[in-house]
């Protein structure tokens, strides 16, 4: 009639919440690449009437942010490719950051936010240098 509950297995829930985590920094990394590309179509299609070298220099930017954001895609495939593009793009936002804090018009809310865009870069980025240590570890050792 009653089931008894017993106690979750702690392993099972471990491995759910790496899960997660996992799930949740793959995610992070395609909506940051996504993020670039937004800035970068809306630079190129959408100046108004923005002199033609704001546009430009907009989208050069946009190219350069566009660039470090797929770098941090290959995490899986090619830690030291993500190692680098986070590395730059924890660089890029920072100076972003610092750009943002001395423009006038709500400095504060925009340094912040490239504050937390680069904290997210150097999050991935330590993935992706354990991901990288995880795989020369798991290396079958040479024969001799």
């Amino acid at each position: 009639m009653f089931k008894i509950q017993q106690k979750p297995n702690s392993q099972n829930m471990i491995d759910t919440l790496l899960k997660i985590e996992k799930s949740a920094k793959m995610a992070l990394r395609y909506l940051i690449v996504l993020f670039w590309a937004v800035i970068l179509i809306k630079s190129l299609f959408f100046a108004g009437t923005a002199q033609e070298h704001f546009v430009m220099e907009n989208a050069l930017w946009s190219i350069a942010g566009l660039i470090t954001g797929i770098l941090l895609l290959f995490h899986l495939s090619q830690p030291r490719l993500a190692i680098i593009g986070g590395v730059a793009s924890a660089l890029y936002t920072f100076i972003l950051s610092i750009i943002a804090f001395l423009s006038p018009p709500m400095a504060l809310l925009n340094g912040l936010f490239w504050l937390i865009f680069c904290t997210s870069s150097i999050i991935l980025t330590g993935e992706s240098l354990k991901e990288m240590i995880k795989k020369r570890i798991t290396k079958p050792f040479p024969k001799r």
